[in-house]
């Protein structure tokens, strides 16, 4: 396993632009990305925290939300792990697309298929006390 940077940030908007700032410097000890695509990362990630700021203000909850960085020859991951209600795995499933003719009309809504579209990888893993959304970022893929 690659070397881990972890952080846990107070659950306030306000903190998303360390959690950005930790994200790309955390991929960048270990070489340059091609293109694009650590930025697009780091809008998935950006995503993933504000969901779990959210997750946080759903239940009062003032715990700090946990944001853990590794790096490895050919990928590099964030875990963002919030102390919420959890995601409801149904909401996961059934998500219309964002150009959706479900979607028209409706404001918010579009952070989970932003993550799953700009990140290579998406795992979920919630409960009640909580939600983990772990990214993955693959060196060599063009996607995006």
């Amino acid at each position: 396993m690659g070397e881990v940077v972890r952080v846990e940030i107070p659950p306030r908007l306000e903190y998303l632009a360390l959690a950005r700032t930790l994200v790309v410097a955390a991929a960048g000890m270990h070489g340059p990305w091609s293109g694009h695509r650590l930025a697009d990362f780091e809008v998935a990630v950006s995503e993933a925290c504000t969901n779990a700021v959210e997750a946080h203000r759903l239940v009062d909850q003032d715990g700090p939300i946990a944001i853990a960085c590794v790096s490895h020859a050919d990928r590099f991951e964030v875990s963002v792990i919030d102390r919420g209600p959890g995601l409801d795995a149904q909401v996961l499933r059934d998500l219309p697309a964002p150009s959706g003719p479900a979607r028209q009309g409706r404001e918010g809504g579009f952070g989970l298929p932003l993550i799953r579209r700009l990140a290579d990888e998406v795992r979920f893993e919630s409960s009640p006390s909580g939600t983990a959304v772990h990214l993955v970022l693959r060196r060599g893929d063009t996607r995006g």
